[in-house]
């Protein structure tokens, strides 16, 4: 949930949140370098949508995508998660492609719009 919001933050508002939180270790995954992090988040924002590759609890992956106003924030996340064992890496690619574009779908409906991405 988190890189998918911070992806769509203006940079300074994502390092801040970073600075102030940190990148804490949960698993052997996590991100807890700065610039690796920021590497990611691009990458997210790209594609559409986060993923979390067993980085907040081991054994679970996730997938979440952001739902904009009328404004271009992001003011929801529609999230999917499920075992390691069942997503593989072209299923996490084809279920975040269909969220992310799911939650297009909910941000035009809602009379929203992404100026950003």
């Amino acid at each position: 949930l988190g890189k998918a919001f911070l992806a769509w933050q203006p940079a300074h508002t994502a390092l801040e949140i970073i600075r102030r939180i940190g990148l804490p270790g949960r698993t052997r995954t996590s991100i807890t370098q700065c610039g690796e992090f920021l590497k990611e988040l691009r990458a997210v924002r790209s594609r559409g949508y986060g993923e979390s590759r067993e980085e907040y609890h081991a054994g679970i992956k996730g997938l979440a995508a952001p739902v904009f106003d009328s404004a271009g924030k992001v003011v929801l996340l529609l999230t999917a998660a499920g075992l390691s064992q069942d997503l593989s890496p072209a299923k996490m690619k084809s279920r975040g492609t269909r969220l992310s574009a799911v939650a297009d779908d909910v941000t035009r409906a809602l009379g929203g719009t992404s100026l950003i991405r």
